[in-house]
């Protein structure tokens, strides 16, 4: 049936005409039946390629065929297919857009009825369409493209299926089946852009009637959500229907066969296109990006589009960064093909090449530094999949090495990285290949040295990740490290970040041992040198023996003689100067010497024996019997070390025996070994050299002023701290400080790191038992190494623990453990103990509370530095409700012996500290803390009368213990202080809390109504009243009159004027303090105070003269703001 209709289009319209006329073709019924169950049985696409096929068997309509007779031609301008031709295809009639709705159903019903054919009679009503898009409702645009556009490209393509070979058909079908395919296509893509183009006019509209309100939505999204229709699904379904038509080999439609590239760069314009739109990298338009992929390999591989798709790519790469991948994934599956393999990476990399290279360094717009990032990306994905064909055309893109954008080195560099992990990685590399490696590491670290910042960072991250992937040489191990440390001091943050990622990175790979102890490889070190001084003697005592001097000797003895007859006959004959041997033994003299005489080196053998005499004056075989015919003399005097038997050299080495066992052979390797082993030491020596000065630079960044600096030093000492490198700890303990940074980001990985180090346990280690135990014994180390700054920085961090409930209830329990002793412990740390439980006491102080008993029984005793801990721990029992202690109470008694015990004892500054803890804890715990202290002056007092000599107590002018007064002068200060404060802060609080309570009362049964404001009035006057008088109290009262602080003030004064430093200090911090209490005294003591600022020589006195200073300037302003020009003088 196919020959016969075949031969009956190939004769012509005329045939078919008359044949026509004379009816249907009879088919035998078995046939009919036959035909029918299989039309039946393909489904609906076979049906509708049937009819299309069957339609275009039985042209017989004069238009249809003067259509279909005339060649399509596809246009970019479509404005062409509207001027009149008549060879050419052209549309006839633009139909109104109000007939546009019915004639797109009628479109549908000839397509259903005619299959594609009926494209002849309907084209000008589809470029109607397309030409007044704008007026169309976008239902109806979705019926044109779905039920129209659509299902006929899919006939085209089923029909393929069904038809069987493309040779079979006549020309004549060729000729029509072509101008249906490319009017489908041509519609398609004319609609594709026009109805993107209406897309984005609407939606530009909307944005700006709406003010950007909808931006969170796409053109995209905010369609479907509109119509329930998804443009990109849609698009793709049709993008599919061309690609399964292409599939097929649509050249041998012509005759003969030839690839139509109008039509083909058509179809990639519009897959190009739609690859520019920035969301085709979506996850949500992978079905769209896999058809358009799908569609341009095809081009790609059938259809010549090789040439222009590298143009094209780098076009595009250097456009939009979004599709470096995409494109990337097209080459690859090109070369999956087996197609054009190698010759479409060299095109693509040439290409690529030539817009990289620009003579010079100049000035690069964005849009280059975005196709630089474009490309680099792509070829790096290339190198990563198919390494070995883009090596040897690496040659091509080394020279935009030289030129900018800095991209494009960026690219360079990144694809010699892919190239080195993956085609150079291991140690079989043939000798070429292992040149060529380091060739590209050593370009590598040459730009390390580029003008651009970017740059050298980007390097410095391409060296960590060969590092991490074990690609590095080991012996570059070194020298990598030593510039990261030196670009550790580049002025860019970017550098720098990326130089201690690097260092981080050669830490936890190093190629040497996960021991980085100093002390432990320096010992290692000089044992080894040893072992190889030992060995190399043991070889030349052992080959020395085995060299039969007998037969030897007559070979060296005439040029012996010639050369010491020559040289003691020349007057010029000079050795030099003649030095003591220092580091030698007499052995090792012999054995150098028989050496150089084994070598014929005479003139060395000779000074060597010249410095043995000096040296070894009392060995036979230096001495000369006289100095007459020396030639002779020396010449038996080196004859006879020859001659010598050699004698064992003391050695201390455990294996000596071994050694003497061997022979010079085994020696020889066993030199060579131990010559390696010291070289590997001394390379992990000063590996651990340069990593010692790289973190002192990294604790300086680490207080930069870019937070990105500081992260990843808090990061990298985290990292070193747990491979064990030494002189870690210091920059653990600094980074302590950055708890108070205004940096949220910094501060939480400071937290962090110390949870890291400190608080994580490894459970595969450590028993879940002891794991409270383990991180207090961490922190009971850490603290002993914290200077002060630092211990403020480590309260607050454990406060934040506490509040974060890091910091568990079982680790202070461990701690209240360790204070009472019941878990053994040293005294030391039971004081640390009591030091961190202090800290941790300001933000959690049910602690204290819950453990009173155990404060007063174990903490308040003769342990001064536990007694001070114990008593800071108290203090912040004051922050929750709780009733005072009375002055009989036994935490009173027992301060007061302390007191009393560290008064007559302990030095001036242990009691200093002692005596302010003690006070501050009565003033804050005791119900009457004034007389309290009164109590505490008399006995003090008593204690340092009763000192002096009984016989002078009588005398009223007895001479005080100097040390004793010292310390009772400090007492009275910080007693005169803390009254003020108990005045100020207690006391005052007190009164304005009753008053207040009596008026709410008195305020509760009023009416509303009549309240009087004088109610008002009469609170706030109150209330004025009593901080009046409280403020009168401190300032005429407090240091005046009989009162016992006023009795002592004199004292204080005149003592600050004593040649004991230890009373003097004490003195003017008591004064201070008394000033800081008094206006009226201030003002009378300000000569004094500022003459001691501008005498002292003492440094200690000076810096707390200073500090008061700036006490004093913070409360009373108008006092000492006139002075500064003395601090400044001072």
């Amino acid at each position: 049936m196919c020959m016969r209709k075949t031969r009956i289009l190939s004769r012509g319209p005329e045939y078919r005409s008359s044949l026509t006329a004379m009816g249907p073709t009879r088919n035998p019924p078995l046939v009919m039946y036959m035909r029918k169950t299989r039309i039946l049985s393909r489904g609906p696409e076979y049906r509708s390629s049937l009819t299309f096929y069957n339609k275009c068997q039985n042209v017989d309509v004069r238009n249809s065929y003067s259509m279909a007779n005339k060649d399509f031609f596809i246009y970019s301008d479509r404005n062409k297919l509207l001027t009149p031709s008549t060879i050419e295809y052209r549309v006839e009639k633009l139909l109104k857009p109000k007939e546009l709705k019915s004639s797109i159903r009628a479109c549908y019903e000839e397509l259903n009825s005619e299959g594609a054919q009926f494209i002849f009679k309907n084209f000008d009503k589809l470029f109607s369409v397309i030409e007044f898009i704008d007026r169309i409702d976008y239902r109806d645009l979705h019926y044109v493209y779905e039920k129209i556009l659509v299902n006929s490209l899919n006939i085209i393509a089923s029909f393929f299926s069904s038809y069987g070979e493309i040779e079979d058909m006549s020309l004549d079908l060729k000729q029509q089946f072509t101008n249906i395919i490319k009017m489908n296509v041509y519609l398609f893509v004319e609609f594709v852009h026009s109805f993107n183009t209406k897309f984005e006019t609407d939606y530009k509209l909307l944005l700006l009637e709406t003010k950007g309100r909808n931006k969170k939505q796409d053109m995209i999204q905010k369609h479907t959500s509109d119509y329930d229709w998804n443009w990109e699904d849609k698009l793709s379904i049709g993008l599919k229907a061309i690609n399964s038509i292409l599939l097929n080999n649509i050249t041998k439609l012509y005759d003969p066969p030839y690839i139509d590239h109008t039509l083909i760069s058509y179809i990639a314009s519009c897959c190009y296109t739609q690859l520019e739109n920035p969301s085709i990298a979506f996850v949500r338009t992978k079905s769209l990006r896999d058809s358009i992929m799908q569609i341009l390999v095809i081009f790609i591989t059938d259809y010549d589009h090789a040439e222009q798709f590298k143009i094209k790519v780098v076009q595009l790469l250097k456009l939009y960064e979004h599709l470096s991948l995409p494109l990337a994934k097209i080459v690859l599956q090109v070369i999956e093909s087996g197609n054009n393999r190698s010759s479409l990476i060299e095109l693509i990399v040439k290409e690529i090449a030539a817009t990289g290279e620009v003579e010079g360094i100049k000035e690069t717009s964005n849009q280059e530094i975005t196709g630089g990032k474009s490309c680099c990306a792509f070829l790096v994905e290339i190198a990563r999949h198919c390494p070995q064909l883009l090596l040897p055309n690496i040659e091509h893109l080394l020279p935009c090495l030289e030129s900018d954008p800095y991209t494009m080195r960026i690219c360079v560099l990144s694809v010699l990285t892919e190239l080195i992990i993956h085609v150079l990685n291991n140690d079989e590399l043939n000798e070429l290949e292992k040149k060529t490696r380091d060739d590209y590491l050593i370009i590598l670290q040459d730009h390390l040295l580029d003008v651009n910042a970017f740059v050298r960072s980007k390097v410095l991250q391409l060296f960590t990740a060969i590092i991490n992937v074990d690609c590095l040489p080991k012996q570059m191990y070194g020298i990598i490290l030593n510039c990261a440390e030196e670009k550790l001091h580049d002025k860019s943050s970017y550098v720098t970040k990326s130089a201690i990622q690097l260092i981080k990175t050669l830490i936890k790979l190093n190629p040497f041992s996960c021991d980085f102890t100093e002390n432990k490889l320096q010992d290692k070190l000089k044992e080894e040198n040893y072992a190889l001084k030992c060995m190399k003697i043991m070889h030349k005592i052992k080959t020395d023996s085995e060299i039969d001097k007998e037969d030897m000797w007559p070979s060296i003895e005439t040029s012996l003689k010639l050369f010491l007859e020559e040289n003691f006959e020349d007057t010029n004959f000079d050795l030099g100067e003649v030095e003591i041997l220092k580091d030698m033994e007499f052995p090792e003299v012999l054995m150098k010497i028989k050496s150089f005489i084994t070598l014929h080196k005479f003139k060395s053998a000779l000074k060597y024996l010249l410095r043995g005499r000096k040296t070894f004056k009392d060995k036979p075989l230096f001495q000369l019997e006289d100095e007459n015919n020396l030639s002779k003399k020396y010449y038996l005097a080196l004859k006879n070390i020859w001659y010598y038997d050699n004698t064992m050299i003391s050695m201390e080495l455990s294996n000596i025996e071994n050694l003497q066992q061997m022979n010079a052979e085994e020696l020889h390797f066993l030199i060579i070994s131990t010559d390696s082993k010291i070289t590997y030491l001394e390379d992990c020596a000063d590996y651990l050299l340069t990593i010692k000065k790289a973190l002192n630079t990294i604790s300086q960044l680490m207080f930069g002023n870019t937070s990105s600096e500081s992260l990843e030093a808090i990061d990298f000492f985290t990292t070193a701290y747990k491979f064990g490198v030494p002189h870690t700890q210091d920059g653990i303990d600094a980074m302590l400080t950055l708890i108070f940074s205004s940096d949220s980001n910094i501060k939480e990985a400071m937290m962090n790191s110390y949870k890291t180090v400190y608080l994580n346990i490894e459970e595969e280690k450590e028993s879940s038992t002891s794991r409270p135990e383990i991180i207090m014994i961490r922190l009971l180390n850490l603290i002993k190494t914290l200077n002060v700054i630092n211990r403020r920085a480590f309260k607050v961090l454990l406060n934040e623990w506490i509040k974060n409930k890091t910091l568990d209830d079982e680790c202070i329990m461990v701690l209240w453990a360790w204070f009472t002793k019941s878990k053994d412990i040293s005294k030391e740390n039971q004081v640390v103990a009591a030091l961190i439980l202090s800290l941790i006491a300001s933000a959690q102080p049910s602690i204290a509370m819950g453990n009173l008993e155990s404060l007063l029984q174990h903490g308040l005793c003769d342990n001064y530095q536990l007694f001070i801990y114990s008593c800071q721990i108290l203090e912040s029992i004051t922050q929750q409700d709780f009733k005072r202690f009375s002055e009989n109470h036994e935490l009173v008694q027992k301060v007061f012996n302390v007191l009393h015990k560290c008064f007559n004892q302990s030095d001036v500054q242990l009691f200093n500290d002692v005596a302010s803890n003690a006070i501050n804890i009565i003033y804050k715990l005791t119900i009457k803390p004034d007389i309290t202290c009164k109590t505490l002056i008399g006995k003090l007092y008593s204690s340092m009368i009763n000192k002096n000599d009984p016989s002078q107590q009588k005398n009223n002018n007895c001479q005080l213990n100097t040390v004793m007064y010292a310390k009772f002068i400090f007492v009275i200060g910080h007693i005169a202080l803390q009254q003020y404060d108990h005045l100020e802060n207690y006391v005052a609080k007190e009164l304005i809390r009753k008053i207040r309570a009596k008026y709410q009362a008195k305020k509760l049964k009023m009416d509303k109504a009549k309240e009087d404001e004088n109610v008002h009035d009469s609170e706030a006057a109150e209330i004025e009243g009593i901080n009046d008088h409280i403020r009168q109290i401190c300032d005429k009262e407090l240091l005046y009159g009989n009162g016992i602080l006023a009795k002592f003030t004199n004292c204080i004064i005149e003592a600050c004027n004593s040649n004991h430093s230890d009373l003097k200090a004490n003195a003017i911090i008591s004064l201070i303090k008394l000033m800081l209490i008094s206006n009226s005294f201030c003002l009378k003591q300000l000569p004094m105070f500022l003459n001691l600022i501008e005498n002292s020589d003492n440094l200690d006195i000076v810096i707390d003269l200073v500090s008061g200073f700036g006490c004093l300037v913070f409360r009373h302003p108008n006092l000492l703001e006139p002075c500064t020009d003395k601090l400044y003088a001072r």
